[in-house]
């Protein structure tokens, strides 16, 4: 039985769910914003206070992100070279 059959979906992004994802800003990334990190921790903590907030870095900045978004976030260290969550994050279905 294919997922379609059995009737599968990828909720929209306005529907009802636990958590958001948002993705620390990369090193070398190819956005052309810069310096947007205390931007992401301002979104971040305001956002904590109605959902559950996964900041996903990679090694390399995991450390800044945790120092700075560890008491509203959890903070999860996964290699990634791009800072748009929506390209590369997870996507579910149920």
């Amino acid at each position: 039985m294919t997922p379609y059959e059995k009737k599968f979906k990828v909720p929209g992004r306005f529907e009802d769910h636990e958590c958001t994802f948002i993705t620390w800003p990369c090193k070398d990334s190819d956005l052309e914003i810069f310096n947007y990190e205390n931007e992401i921790v301002i979104f971040a903590e305001k956002l904590s206070k109605f959902e559950k907030i996964v900041v996903i870095a990679d090694p390399s900045n995991f450390d800044k992100a945790f120092k700075k978004c560890k008491h509203f976030a959890i903070i999860w260290s996964i290699p990634t070279d791009f800072s748009w969550i929506r390209d590369n994050g997870p996507i579910f279905a149920f």
